[in-house]
């Protein structure tokens, strides 16, 4: 199996192997995370909306379990600082 890698602003944040586009976000299945924060959700089914607005399914693919803006996200935000300081 081939992995693809999600970045933002040059940040990587899943490795999947399968995406479906839709007209409002991408799923991505089959999915690790390679922030450590998130990692509790590898092998999820993942949403991530046109506005970056991530949702976690749980682990039978039935509901949403969790949902948050990237930008929420500590380590993503310290990434993204990191690389882009706010002067």
């Amino acid at each position: 199996m081939e992995y693809e890698t999600l970045s933002l602003f040059g940040i990587e944040v899943l490795e999947f192997c399968f995406l479906d586009v839709m007209e409002n976000g991408t799923q991505y299945s089959e999915g690790t995370f390679t922030l450590k924060t998130l990692k509790k959700f590898d092998g999820r089914i993942v949403i991530i909306m046109n506005d970056w607005k991530v949702l976690i399914f749980d682990h039978e693919g039935e509901s949403v379990e969790e949902e948050f803006f990237l930008i929420e996200n500590d380590e993503f935000r310290e990434l993204l600082y990191s690389k882009f300081p706010i002067k």
